[in-house]
C-alpha cells in the first residue's frame, strides 16, 4: 500500500508540472525509473526569489510615479485634458517590432472568413464614421462590436470617442457606459447585473429615477388609461380611495417585471425627450468566454428588441470562436477592429502629460502637498525617459516587443522601471541635474523588467520567459524553445497564410533534430503560455492534436530569439532558473554578487550551453546559437573592460 501511495504521489508531482510529456507519465504508470532533472540553482537558494529592498527615495518615486502615470488617467476632473493630451489613434503599425510589417498589418485577418463584415477603425474618420453608425444602428437592430486584443486600447478609444470624437452626438443623447470589468467581479446573473447598472447609471449620471412616481405614471400612461376603463371604472366615482388602491396594485404588478419597465422607460425617454439612448458595454473581454457570449446576447436584445444603439467590446478570438460554433453563429453584427497604437507615441504622450503634473502645469493639490520634493525628482527622471525614448532605439525596441501590442503592459513596464530596487534612479536624477543629459541603456531597463520586485529572476513573476529551461534531462532541450521560435520566424518572414506556420512543420523539423513529439508538445505549450507565439484562434495551450494547429510568432517571441538569447543581462538572470545537467558545471555555477563574478558565471553558462549545442551533431535546429554566443561574449568583454 505504501508503495502505491508513493507512486501516485510521484505521478501527481509529474502531472502538476507544465509541459510534462506522455512518455514520463507512462514510465511512472509502468513503475519504470523516471530520469530526474538536477536541482536548479534557484532551488539551492535560501530565500528565492526574495524581495528586493528599496531605499526611501525609490519607494517615494514608485508611489508618485504610479499616481501620475496610472491613477491620474481615471480622475474624472482631468478626463478631457487627459484624453486630448494622451490619446493615440489606433491602427498605426509599430516602427520597432521585430515582426514583419505584413504580419502586423494582418493581425486579425486570419481570424475571419473572407467576406465578413469587419471594418478597421480609421484614425482620422473615426468620429464621423461611428457617429453615423450610432444613429443607424438603432434602426438596423444590430449592436456594434469593437474587437481588439487585451491592452489594445479599446477602453481609451471608447472614452475618447464619447468625450471628444462624438461629443456633439453624445451630448444630445442619453449615454450609458457600463464597465463590466471593474464592477460585478462576482457576477452570477449578468442580465440582472446589467439591469441594475442601467438603473443606477440613469439615476446617478442623468438624474433619472425610473421608479419615481411621476416618471412611472408617464411610462405606463397608456396602461393606466386602459385600467381606468376596466371593471374598476365604476369605483372612480363611487369609491375613489379604493380605485386609487386598485390602480396602485396594478402599477405594482407592472413594475414586478423590471426588464419590461426599464425597456419601456428608455423608449419613453427617447419619445418624450427626443434623446437617443446609447449603451456602451465595456471590458467584458476581461471575463471568461461564457460571460462574453452572454454579453453579446444581451447587446443583441438591447439593439433588436429595445431599439437602442449598443456598443460591445470583445476579443477577436472570442468573436471568431463564437461566430463559428457559438451564439454569434446566428447573427450578423456590425463589427470594427481596434488595433493598438504605436507604443513609442503612446509612451511619449503619457510621459509628457505626467510631466505637466510633476512640473506644476497641472496642479493637483493633494499630490503637491504630500510629495513636493519627490515630484521634482520624478520630473527629472520622466524627462530622462522621454529623451531616452527619442534617442535610444534599442530601448524603444525593447518596450515595443515586450509589450507585443499591449499598451497596458507597456505602461506597466515603464512604471516598473521607475522606483525599481534594481535601478539607481537617484543616480539618474543626479546625473541629469549635474550634466544635463542621461540616456537609459536598454540593459538597465531590462534588469528592472527581468527581476521585478525579486532579488533573483522568477519566471512566474516576470514577463520575460526562460528559453533555456528544460523538462527532460536531455541537453539538446536547452535549445528546443529557440528552435520552435526560429521555425516560426522563418514562416512569418515569408508571409504565407498570414504568417502562420502549420504545427506539423514544426514537429517534422524538430523530430529531425532528435526530439520526441512529447518534448515538442511541452515546448509549444511553454511558448504559448509565455506569449512568445499564438495559434490562429489564440488558444492558450495545445493538446494531443497539436499537429493540426497553426502557430505564429509574437513580437515577444521574436525579441527572445533575436535579442535576449545573446544578451548578458538575460543570461545573468536566467542562469538561476536553468537546470545544469553537467555535474562539473553545477559545481562551478553558483550564486554571485559582484559584477566580476557574474561576468565569469555567464561565461561558464555559455560554455555549458555550447557543450549542449554539440550534442546535436550535424542535425542542428535552425537557431543561430553561435551568433548568440559570440554577441554575449563580446558584450561581456565590453562590460569587463569598463568595470
Amino acid at each position: 500500500m505504501d508503495d502505491m501511495v508513493e507512486r501516485f504521489r510521484a505521478l501527481w508531482d509529474v502531472l502538476s508540472k507544465p509541459g510534462v510529456s506522455e512518455n514520463r507519465i507512462q514510465l511512472l504508470l509502468t513503475d519504470r525509473r523516471v530520469p530526474e532533472l538536477p536541482a536548479k540553482l534557484s532551488q539551492k537558494l535560501n530565500r528565492y526569489p526574495g524581495t528586493k529592498n528599496r531605499n526611501i527615495y525609490q519607494v517615494e518615486l514608485k508611489i508618485v510615479s504610479e499616481h501620475v502615470l496610472e491613477d491620474i488617467s481615471r480622475n474624472p476632473n482631468l478626463e478631457g485634458e487627459f484624453l486630448r493630451n494622451c490619446y493615440c489613434s489606433s491602427g498605426a503599425l509599430s516602427q520597432h517590432s521585430l515582426l514583419s510589417k505584413q504580419v502586423l498589418d494582418a493581425r486579425y485577418a486570419a481570424m475571419f472568413e473572407s467576406g465578413s463584415s469587419i471594418a478597421t477603425v480609421a484614425s482620422e474618420a473615426t468620429g464621423a464614421a461611428l457617429s453615423s453608425e450610432m444613429t443607424a444602428t438603432s434602426l438596423s437592430n444590430r449592436p456594434i462590436l469593437l474587437l481588439g486584443d487585451v491592452g489594445a486600447g479599446k477602453t481609451t478609444f471608447l472614452r475618447h470617442f464619447i468625450a471628444i470624437d462624438a461629443a456633439d452626438t453624445v451630448e444630445k443623447a442619453i449615454c450609458i457606459y457600463l464597465d463590466l470589468g471593474v464592477r460585478g467581479t462576482f457576477i452570477q446573473d449578468l442580465r440582472e447585473f446589467v439591469l441594475d447598472q442601467l438603473v443606477r447609471e440613469l439615476r446617478e449620471s442623468h438624474d433619472i429615477d425610473v421608479f419615481e412616481r411621476q416618471f412611472v405614471r408617464g411610462v405606463w400612461n397608456l396602461e393606466l388609461r386602459r385600467f381606468a376603463k376596466s371593471i374598476y371604472a365604476d369605483l372612480k366615482e363611487s369609491d375613489p380611495a379604493r380605485f386609487r388602491e386598485k390602480e396602485l396594485e396594478h402599477l405594482e404588478s407592472l413594475l414586478e417585471d423590471r426588464r419590461t419597465h426599464l425597456q419601456k422607460s428608455l423608449a419613453h425617454l427617447e419619445r418624450g425627450r427626443m434623446r437617443q439612448v446609447i449603451v456602451f458595454l465595456d471590458n467584458i473581454d476581461q471575463r471568461e468566454a461564457a460571460l462574453q457570449q452572454q454579453a453579446f446576447l444581451i447587446a443583441q436584445e438591447l439593439a433588436a428588441v429595445w431599439k437602442i444603439a449598443v456598443f460591445l467590446t470583445l476579443r477577436p478570438e472570442t468573436f471568431h470562436k463564437s461566430q463559428r460554433d457559438g451564439v454569434l453563429s446566428g447573427y450578423h453584427p456590425k463589427t470594427f477592429t481596434i488595433s493598438p497604437p504605436r507604443t513609442d507615441r503612446l509612451l511619449q504622450r503619457r510621459l509628457k502629460f505626467a510631466q505637466k503634473i510633476t512640473s506644476g502645469d497641472i496642479s493637483i493639490e493633494s499630490l503637491a502637498a504630500s510629495a513636493g520634493t519627490t515630484l521634482n525628482e520624478l520630473d527629472l527622471v520622466l524627462g530622462v525617459l522621454q529623451n531616452s525614448l527619442s534617442n535610444n532605439r534599442q530601448l524603444v525596441e525593447c518596450i515595443d516587443n515586450l509589450a507585443s501590442g499591449n499598451m497596458r503592459m507597456a505602461l506597466d513596464l515603464v512604471r516598473g522601471f521607475l522606483g525599481s530596487g534594481h535601478v539607481d534612479t537617484e543616480k539618474i536624477a543626479r546625473i541629469q541635474r549635474e550634466e544635463g543629459s542621461y540616456t537609459v541603456p536598454v540593459h538597465e531597463f531590462l534588469r528592472a523588467t527581468l527581476y521585478g520586485d525579486g532579488v533573483y529572476y522568477d519566471p512566474s513573476a516576470s514577463p520575460i520567459a526562460n528559453v533555456f529551461d528544460i523538462a527532460n534531462p536531455d541537453p539538446k532541450e536547452h535549445f528546443l524553445v529557440l528552435g520552435v521560435l526560429s521555425i516560426l520566424n522563418e514562416s512569418q518572414a515569408g508571409m504565407e497564410d498570414f504568417g502562420f506556420c502549420p504545427a506539423a512543420r514544426v514537429y517534422e523539423r524538430l523530430q529531425g533534430c532528435g526530439f520526441t513529439p512529447e518534448q515538442i508538445d511541452g515546448a509549444i505549450n511553454r511558448v504559448l503560455r509565455s506569449r512568445l507565439a499564438h495559434t490562429a484562434e489564440r488558444e492558450a495551450v495545445v493538446g494531443a492534436d497539436s499537429v493540426d494547429l497553426r502557430l505564429r510568432l509574437a513580437s515577444l517571441g521574436a525579441y527572445h530569439l533575436k535579442r535576449l538569447a545573446g544578451a548578458f543581462v538575460y543570461l545573468d538572470a536566467v542562469v538561476v532558473d536553468t537546470p545544469i545537467l553537467d555535474s562539473d558545471g553545477r559545481e562551478t555555477i553558483g550564486d554571485e554578487g559582484t559584477i566580476t563574478a557574474r561576468l565569469r558565471r555567464s561565461e561558464l553558462f555559455l560554455d555549458y550551453l555550447n557543450s549542449a549545442w554539440q550534442a546535436f551533431g550535424e542535425s542542428t535546429p535552425s537557431v543561430a546559437w553561435p551568433d548568440c554566443d559570440r554577441n554575449a561574449r563580446e558584450e561581456i568583454e565590453r562590460i569587463r573592460s569598463r568595470a
